[in-house]
C-alpha cells in the first residue's frame, strides 16, 4: 500500500469529495447497485470506527436532505485542493 504524504492526502480528499458529491446526486439505481457490488467485492479494505461513524453520519445527513453543493464545499476546502 502506498504511503501518503500531505500533498497526496489533499489530492485523495479532493477525489473523495468529488465522488461523494457525484454519488449524492445519482438518480440511476443501476449505478447504485453496481457501486454496492463493487463495494462487496472489495470489502477487504477496512476503515476504523471513527471513519465508519463519519460515513454513516454523512449518509444520514444526505438521507435527511442536509446537503451542500459542490461550490460551497470548494469554497471551504478549495485552498487545500489547488495544485
Amino acid at each position: 500500500m502506498q504511503t501518503l504524504n500531505l500533498q497526496n492526502t489533499n489530492s485523495l480528499d479532493s477525489h473523495k469529495l468529488n465522488i461523494i458529491q457525484w454519488i449524492t446526486n445519482l438518480d440511476d439505481f443501476a449505478i447504485i447497485r453496481q457501486l454496492e457490488e463493487f463495494k462487496a467485492r472489495n470489502s477487504n479494505q477496512t476503515i476504523d470506527k471513527a471513519e465508519e461513524q463519519s460515513v454513516l453520519m454523512g449518509i444520514k445527513d444526505a438521507q435527511n436532505g442536509r446537503l451542500n453543493p459542490h461550490s460551497d464545499a470548494y469554497k471551504i476546502y478549495g485552498k487545500w485542493l489547488e495544485n
